[in-house]
């Protein structure tokens, strides 16, 4: 029986990772592979894990002030770190952040390759290590697998791992040393598969593009609001990267052009650091108006699912900055409801005028606000929401997509 490593940031534990929890069904049902999930952080309780699926904390145990420090003078010593700062200093110059970024992402890279060698080793030496991300945790895997630890290393790529525009000076650390040496990178958009291999020295036949899935079994479609009202949903961190406060804005602007017997009904579902203030700021400028609103804070997906099965619900609502493909936008569309969005990352593959409305990059709330007053009556039509379900149900549904990365992962089947 193979053994896998699945790498992850934090699942089973909180934040995030959500979509995980639909992939993961698909790595249980087999019955040919062991697989043992790592994260690197492991706070508060655990969300469930299918049986047969085995969680190992080793990672986010070694991750101790004491051992930070030990791998810190070790990555002083290393070749990683020495090859790093000469790309560093040819690329970027003499950057005092760039230099300790380098060190730190060493360090980080060096102590959970230990960890990971530790994981193998109990195993019997793992066949595959999985990295959900491209990111310090494939590294490591790569560093274990050039010491005899495992056999392959693969990895997904989702859209802050992958565009070096979404980090400070543009720098993403490690990740020119590391990019040839994957067996397999599955890119979750297109335009990450386009942008990793024209910015990185990647092997182009070891990359492909994977997508992410949600559940498209069920027949319904969300059933809309009547004409003199509309009611948005939008899910999402709040956080600075997701612009809650857009949606706030764009949904005054709109307001207070609106005829009287008019209204708007806006749900957000995600927690995150900016949580207070989008409520303070939702108070404050959408009370007045008259505009309802609730914040849910961070749910579990299937009670998402259960909002739109139950609720009324005519636009999904996205203004993030950055993205992969949206997860939360397929989530919506497998309802059948439309999304406005920006363009963003790969959101064009699944936002477009026959699903909705493509936004600009950076859009304002009056260009958001128009959009959904050009909906308004739009989304409500059966023929277009009937093509929205269909869409995911052709390029985004779970099993199909899930169970053909699953065979490729474990079989090291070649990639086209």
């Amino acid at each position: 029986m193979k053994v896998v490593i699945l790498l992850t940031s934090a699942y089973p534990y909180n934040p995030g990772e959500q979509f995980l929890e639909k992939e993961i069904e698909f790595w249980a049902e087999r019955g040919d592979c062991h697989v043992i999930v790592a994260p690197m952080t492991a706070v508060g309780e655990s969300r469930s894990v299918p049986a047969g699926v085995k969680v190992d904390l080793t990672l986010a145990r070694i991750n101790t002030r004491a051992q930070r420090f030990r791998f810190g003078l070790a990555a002083l010593c290393s070749k990683q770190l020495w090859r790093e700062l000469g790309m560093v200093l040819k690329i970027f110059g003499f950057k005092p952040f760039c230099v300790m970024k380098a060190l730190q992402s060493t360090m980080q890279t060096l102590l959970f390759a230990n960890g990971i060698q530790a994981i193998s080793e109990k195993n019997g030496r793992a066949d595959v290590a999985y990295s959900y991300w491209n990111d310090i945790l494939s590294f490591s895997a790569l560093i274990a697998k050039e010491r005899g630890h495992l056999r392959r290393v693969v990895s997904r790529a989702h859209g802050f791992d992958v565009y070096a525009e979404r980090r400070r000076h543009g720098y993403m650390p490690l990740k020119w040393q590391f990019s040839q040496s994957y067996d397999n990178i599955f890119f979750v958009a297109k335009n990450g598969w386009e942008y990793f291999g024209r910015t990185y020295p990647v092997k182009r036949e070891r990359m492909a593009i994977r997508r992410l899935g949600v559940d498209t079994s069920g027949e319904g479609i969300c059933a809309s609001s009547d004409l003199n009202e509309i009611q948005l949903v939008s899910v999402s961190s709040c956080i600075p990267l997701k612009r809650i406060d857009k949606i706030i804005g764009a949904l005054a602007c709109l307001a207070r052009r609106l005829e009287q017997n008019k209204c708007i009904s806006w749900v957000h579902f995600g927690d995150g650091e900016l949580m207070d203030s989008h409520r303070e700021l939702a108070a404050r400028e959408l009370e007045p108006l008259g505009v309802r609103w609730k914040l849910y804070g961070a749910i579990p997906n299937s009670q998402i699912n259960a909002f739109y099965e139950s609720n009324k619900v005519d636009i999904f609502l996205n203004t993030s900055e950055t993205e992969g493909v949206p997860v939360s936008i397929m989530e919506a569309m497998a309802w059948g409801v439309p999304a406005i969005a920006p363009d963003v990352g790969g959101v064009s593959e699944i936002v477009d005028a026959e699903t909705g409305i493509l936004l600009s990059k950076n859009p304002s709330v009056e260009e958001i606000a128009e959009a959904i007053a050009r909906y308004w009556n739009i989304s409500r039509d059966n023929a277009l929401r009937q093509r929205v379900k269909s869409k995911i149900a052709a390029e985004f549904d779970a099993k199909k997509n899930y169970r053909k990365i699953i065979d490729e992962i474990i079989e090291g089947n070649p990639v086209s």
